[in-house]
């Protein structure tokens, strides 16, 4: 029910009710429900703007728990936040972990980091992987990354965007 009320009444949750569930997670005679209550608490934190908090609950989860989706979370976190590289950073933790597409977002991260030679690198690997639609979207962004702009004007308009978007500064 706790946990439900965080996620689902996020931006009405009290901030004060917020820092109380934590501090009951922690109490060793609630360890079973530790994991769920902090991180719905970060979730309602995020939520609400209390990005710190909440990036500090989810990196105590991560690393306590090894669990790769709060690893892939932060990533996903960093990159709404426009940290690219630390959302890199936290994508490639989540693919050691084995998280599904994982990688594809590492390699978006990169290129939205302008770290274009990781970003290449990234989408090299992922055009040799046994899943088509990688393999179509790593192709198409080789392309755009590595085009000169004689080429460009050959694009579809979506890889016209790309290109303005990752290669022009």
């Amino acid at each position: 029910w706790l946990c439900n009320l965080m996620i689902n009444q996020a931006p009405e949750t009290d901030t004060a009710n917020l820092t109380n569930a934590v501090m009951l997670a922690r109490k060793s005679s609630n360890f079973a429900f530790k994991e769920a209550i902090i991180v719905a608490a970060a979730q309602s934190y995020y939520v609400q703007g209390y990005v710190k908090r909440a990036f500090n609950l989810v990196r105590e989860m991560a690393y306590s728990t090894g669990h790769g989706k709060y690893f892939f979370l932060l990533g996903t976190w960093a990159l709404e936040q426009g940290n690219s590289s630390v959302a890199a950073d936290y994508f490639k933790l989540a693919e050691e972990k084995n998280i599904a597409r994982a990688d594809v977002y590492r390699a978006i991260a990169n290129t939205e980091a302008d770290s274009l030679q990781k970003a290449v690198s990234d989408w090299d690997s992922l055009s040799r992987s046994s899943d088509p639609e990688k393999v179509k979207l790593a192709n198409s962004m080789k392309a755009v990354l590595q085009a000169t702009p004689e080429q460009v004007t050959n694009f579809s308009d979506s890889n016209k965007y790309a290109y303005i978007r990752y290669r022009i500064k």
